[in-house]
């Protein structure tokens, strides 16, 4: 099944894109989650019970499609194997109340001083980090 095939299964569960069960939607996940962050396309959460992991959500129907594209970034390079450019962090789609989110692995965060390589300086906001194993990898690409 395609990611597309999947977001059109749950399509009814957000309520016919209507604004307010996304606001609905982002309510209930910060009870039952932490919010780690907000940018300006979605907002992050993180479950305590496995805060190795973070849950990105998109703030808008408009914004659905960075998450998609996200996870088709993620995948692509995988496709091609290791030794690429630049890397990226771990991620799945989960698509939550019909809304299509990111679960991705979470990253520490570089240090002011830390010697960047060429491609993590051309990563919009230098939104790059360490990952569990100490490798440098973007956690924004959409």
């Amino acid at each position: 099944m395609t990611i597309i095939d999947d977001l059109k299964k749950h399509e009814g569960h957000i309520g016919k894109g209507k604004k307010h069960d996304l606001e609905r939607l982002h309510k209930h996940l910060s009870i039952v989650l932490t919010i780690l962050g907000s940018g300006r396309h979605r907002v992050a959460y993180i479950d305590p019970k496995n805060p190795g992991m973070v849950l990105k959500v998109p703030k808008s129907f408009r914004h659905f499609k960075d998450s998609i594209s996200e996870v088709w970034q993620y995948q692509r390079q995988q496709a091609k194997g290791p030794g690429g450019h630049r890397r990226l962090a771990k991620c799945e789609l989960a698509t939550i109340w019909g809304v299509p989110c990111v679960l991705m692995e979470r990253v520490s965060y570089v240090k002011p001083d830390d010697k960047l390589p060429d491609w993590a300086v051309l990563i919009d906001q230098r939104e790059v980090g360490y990952d569990k194993d100490g490798n440098l990898v973007a956690f924004d690409y959409a």
